[in-house]
């Protein structure tokens, strides 16, 4: 019903009455079972009608047309009408969600944001309604020009919402400070956003991530990120200077008299880099907790001391993987083994 049926057809079934042609679906036979569900069963319906009115919107790509314009004012009148009448708190925060986000694609800043505050107050992880709601509370302030409170929000629902992490990360508003009036953890996430999409040397980054909150969930995956980097600058070239072998070349590429002192030097350093980025790892590695942490960082650091050429770590960091290890870590161990 969410997904795979069309807004126009559930509506009309359910408007003529002949909502029986879903028999078969578990979900409207539960809704349709007793009047004990028809305010949950009519929030589905509202639901769908706004999914109506805003596929009109993104597929017109011109202006949106006054008939449009007037059924997104009817569905806003619609939901504070019910916000009113709707007794459950599971209701109340569906349909405060639909205001906040109809508020915002009406260019209606304050209306939005006031309305989040007003039946969510904060971002709660238990609610995913407020987090929802909460990304368009964030891009509201960004409207009305409140940049630092919208990165405090953007922080938040990045931490709390797979699905609209992408979103905090184009959005966030790197040109400002993260301000000590954040909490700690939201700093540090602060961070964590700001390394993202940065495709220079983070490690100064990852430090002050490490810094503020140790047990920082992204951290891991900010290492991952790190050596895939590594991997480009060290080692692509030398896969496009030939097909043949490029493992056994990559010595004699960057230290042949004939080659450009700048390669010579740029290899140096990220040489460097991969160094400092290794103590960091063993510091990570130090401070972890779980059994799984401490494998991917050993695997990690086994990884980098292969990129390094340093064959002894990459033995000694490979022995300290747990023998329960989990399949993944287990296939990559076997994997740097063979390299």
């Amino acid at each position: 019903i969410q997904y795979g049926t069309d807004p126009d057809s559930f509506v009309d079934s359910y408007q003529s009455d002949k909502l029986k042609k879903y028999q078969d679906n578990s979900l409207i036979e539960f809704l349709t079972s007793t009047k004990q569900y028809k305010p949950i069963l009519e929030y589905l319906v509202y639901a769908k009608k706004v999914e109506a009115v805003q596929f009109t919107i993104f597929e017109d790509w011109g202006d949106v047309s006054p008939a449009v314009i007037s059924s997104q004012d009817k569905l806003i009148e619609a939901a504070e009408i019910k916000m009113k009448q709707v007794k459950t708190e599971f209701l109340k925060e569906r349909y405060a969600f639909q205001l906040v986000r109809l508020y915002w694609q009406n260019e209606m800043y304050e209306q939005a944001s006031n309305t989040y505050d007003t039946y969510f107050k904060t971002t709660n992880p238990n609610s995913l309604m407020s987090v929802w709601s909460g990304l368009f509370k964030a891009m509201s302030l960004d409207r009305l020009n409140r940049k630092l409170e919208a990165n405090q929000f953007y922080i938040q629902v990045f931490d709390n919402c797979d699905e609209k992490k992408n979103r905090c990360v184009e959005l966030f508003n790197r040109d400002l400070e993260i301000p000590d009036t954040f909490t700690k953890k939201e700093q540090s996430i602060g961070y964590v956003i700001n390394s993202l999409d940065f495709p220079g040397r983070a490690l100064d980054k990852m430090e002050k991530v490490y810094e503020l909150d140790n047990n920082n969930q992204y951290l891991p995956f900010l290492v991952m990120r790190e050596i895939n980097k590594l991997e480009d600058w060290l080692i692509s070239s030398v896969f496009l200077q030939t097909e043949k072998n490029p493992f056994s070349q990559a010595y004699e590429y960057y230290n042949c008299e004939k080659q450009d002192e700048t390669k010579k030097k740029n290899y140096q350093t990220d040489m460097e880099y991969l160094r400092k980025l290794k103590v960091l790892v063993g510091k990570f590695l130090n401070g972890a907790q779980q059994q799984e942490e401490k494998d991917y960082y050993n695997m990690a650091l086994a990884h980098l001391s292969l990129l390094e050429e340093n064959p002894a770590d990459t033995k000694r960091y490979l022995s300290m993987v747990s023998n329960d290890a989990n399949k993944t870590i287990q296939l990559q161990q076997l994997i740097e083994t063979l390299w």
